[in-house]
C-alpha cells in the first residue's frame, strides 16, 4: 500500500497538474485580496477573515479535475492492468487513489488558506468566530474535501477513461453547484414577509405568509438533500449560511464510507481493457 502511494505521489511531483491547479488558486486568490482591499479602501464593505471559507464553494471543482486527470490516466494508460499484473489488490490501487487525490485536494485548500492568511494581516479584520467554531468550520471543510474526493474517484473508475471522466465530472459538480444554491435560495426564504396592504386608512404594513417558504415533505427533502450534498455543504460554509450545519460532518462521513465502498467494488468487478 505505501509503495503503491508514494509511486502516485512521484507521478504527482511529475506531472502539471497539481502545479497548475495550485497557480490558478494562487491567481485567483491574489485577485480576491485586491478585490477586497479596494471594498475596505472604498469604505463601501468591511471584509474579515471570514473569506478564509469563500474557496469552499470552489474546490469542488479543482478536485473534479485533477481526479479525473489522475485515475483516469491510469485506465487511459493501462497502468492499472500493470499494477495488478504485479499482485497488488485492487482493493489497494483504489484506496492509494483516494488517499493521493484527498492529499492534492488539501494542498490547493491550503494553498489558498496560507495566502489569505498572509495577505489579511495587511488590511482584514479579525473573523467573526470564535475558536471553537473556527475549529469546527476546519474539519467541516477538510471532510468536505475528502467527500468531493471520494464521489470523484468513484466516478473515475466508473469511467474508466481520462478525457470522458473530465468532462462528465465538470458537468455533474457544475450541475450539483447550481441546484445546491437553487434549494439553499428556497430554504432561506422567511416564512413571514411584510407587505403593504391597502385599507380605508391607506397604505398599511402588514406580516403574511410567504408563499415562497418550503413547508411539510417538500421541505424535508429540501433539507436532507442539502446535508447530503457536498456542493450545497460547500456553498453553507463559503457564506457562513445561517442554516443549521449541525449534521453535516455525520452526512459527510457517510457520504464519503457510501462512495468509496461502492467504488472499491466497481473496481474489483470491473473488466479491464
Amino acid at each position: 500500500m505505501s509503495k503503491l502511494i508514494k509511486s502516485e505521489l512521484f507521478r504527482i511531483k511529475n506531472s502539471n497538474i497539481l502545479l497548475s491547479s495550485i497557480i490558478i488558486i494562487f491567481i485567483i486568490t491574489i485577485f480576491l485580496c485586491i478585490t477586497q482591499y479596494n471594498y475596505i479602501k472604498t469604505g463601501s464593505a468591511k471584509v474579515s477573515y471570514d473569506i478564509i471559507w469563500f474557496f469552499s464553494a470552489f474546490i469542488g471543482f479543482f478536485i473534479a479535475i485533477f481526479t479525473s486527470l489522475h485515475v483516469g490516466s491510469d485506465f487511459s494508460d493501462r497502468t492499472i492492468n500493470y499494477k495488478i499484473i504485479s499482485g497488488y489488490r485492487r482493493t489497494k490501487i483504489y484506496l492509494s487513489y483516494l488517499i493521493t487525490c484527498i492529499i492534492e485536494g488539501l494542498m490547493c485548500l491550503f494553498t489558498y488558506m496560507f495566502i489569505i492568511l498572509i495577505f489579511g494581516l495587511f488590511f482584514l479584520e479579525p473573523s467573526s468566530l470564535s475558536t471553537i467554531e473556527i475549529l469546527k468550520i476546519s474539519i467541516e471543510v477538510i471532510l468536505l474535501t475528502i467527500s468531493f474526493t471520494s464521489l470523484f474517484t468513484l466516478l473515475a473508475v466508473l469511467f474508466a477513461d481520462k478525457t470522458l471522466t473530465v468532462v462528465i465530472s465538470t458537468i455533474i459538480v457544475f450541475g450539483l453547484s447550481v441546484l445546491s444554491f437553487l434549494m439553499l435560495e428556497h430554504l432561506k426564504e422567511p416564512e413571514y414577509i411584510n407587505q403593504n396592504v391597502i385599507s380605508d386608512n391607506g397604505p398599511v404594513l402588514e406580516i403574511t405568509k410567504n408563499p415562497k417558504y418550503l413547508t411539510g415533505t417538500k421541505r424535508k427533502v429540501y433539507e436532507v438533500t442539502n446535508d447530503i450534498l457536498p456542493s450545497s455543504i460547500a456553498w453553507r460554509i463559503s457564506d457562513l449560511s445561517v442554516i443549521d450545519r449541525n449534521n453535516v460532518m455525520y452526512y459527510m462521513i457517510i457520504f464519503t464510507l457510501i462512495c468509496n465502498l461502492i467504488g472499491i467494488s466497481i473496481l474489483n468487478k470491473k473488466q479491464l481493457r
